[in-house]
């Protein structure tokens, strides 16, 4: 419950000609024995106070609860992502384990979620390890975008390809005016994915986040609705001015990377918390990478199991 600050006030009713008292968070506009009677503002006095504090334990301690969580979602823990080609599926996607196979190349682990605005906000703020046969090889998780294919064309298409995005033929006509790097006409594609401006959920537009001072993290150059019955985003429109909530992107790109190069050694079985009081989102076409880079010195087999906490609107 929370706690407010209330102070007892002595009132002249002017209806009954006396003193009366009263408990009160702002001064008092009417007769605590009767609302109908008048008063004197002029003659009210505080003579009390109660004023909140902070609950305390039985030292004098503040009793403080902090939580990342925000409101409407649940705090959950995972060893598996989401089956992307059911959008509203939660937990019955691939199993967070890497496995590493001796003189094979290091290969990533991509773990996909469910996680568009408005049907299951996603986020993620630690990790517990457990670990076999590691002999100072390191660990590192990021978090990167969904890939769109597309085949190159020579004719307008409404797509350009512009680092790693694909943007609106708008767009990159602006931008090659202006001399932009990496923008040209031969650059149009074709994004197959989408027909009759729509796209399914698992595949294609990648949201991008508002960070903490209520602005975008990067410019997005599509805006879309979503259909939350098929499964869907419709209405895909472009946004020139780099002011839409979504991005397509052309190739791999490293959004952050929370994890960076945790070097194990040995055999631990028993999970190990890598924790935070921060959450980080993980929005709609996100996705999260395992990499490892293996000692050389000592090529072997070995694994490693991870369990991710999170906070999202669906648990289930």
């Amino acid at each position: 419950m929370e706690q407010i600050d209330l102070f007892k006030y002595k009132i002249f009713c002017e209806t009954e000609g006396i003193y009366v008292e009263g408990w009160y968070e702002t001064d008092p506009e009417v007769c605590p024995n009767n609302n109908s009677h008048t008063i004197s503002p002029d003659k009210t006095t505080i003579i009390d106070e109660r004023l909140a504090e902070a609950p305390t334990d039985v030292s004098g301690k503040p009793r403080v609860i902090t939580s990342s969580r925000r409101l409407g979602l649940a705090t959950c823990w995972t060893g598996a992502g989401d089956d992307i080609n059911n959008f509203k599926n939660t937990g019955d996607g691939i199993k967070t384990v890497y496995t590493h196979t001796a003189n094979q190349p290091d290969t990533p682990l991509y773990i996909d979620f469910n996680c568009v605005e408005g049907i299951n906000m996603s986020y993620i703020f630690e990790a517990y390890f457990s670990w076999e046969n590691f002999d100072l090889d390191d660990f590192s998780v990021s978090i990167v975008p969904r890939i769109t294919p597309y085949t190159t064309d020579g004719t307008e298409t409404g797509f350009a390809l512009y680092g790693n995005l694909i943007i609106p033929t708008l767009t990159a006509q602006g931008l090659v005016a202006q001399g932009a790097p990496g923008v040209s006409f031969i650059d149009q594609v074709v994004v197959s994915d989408i027909v009759d401006g729509a796209i399914d959920m698992s595949k294609g537009l990648v949201y991008v986040p508002i960070g903490d001072l209520g602005y975008r993290e990067a410019p997005g150059f599509f805006n879309a609705e979503v259909d939350d019955i098929n499964g869907k985003f419709v209405n895909i429109t472009s946004v020139p001015d780099g002011s839409g909530e979504y991005n397509l992107f052309c190739s791999e790109t490293e959004f952050s990377r929370p994890f960076n190069r945790i070097t194990l050694m040995g055999t631990n079985y028993i999970p190990t918390v890598l924790d935070s009081e921060d959450a980080q989102i993980i929005g709609a076409g996100m996705r999260v990478k395992f990499t490892t880079n293996t000692n050389i010195d000592n090529d072997r087999n070995y694994r490693c199991v991870v369990i991710i906490t999170a906070h999202r609107k669906k648990s289930c």
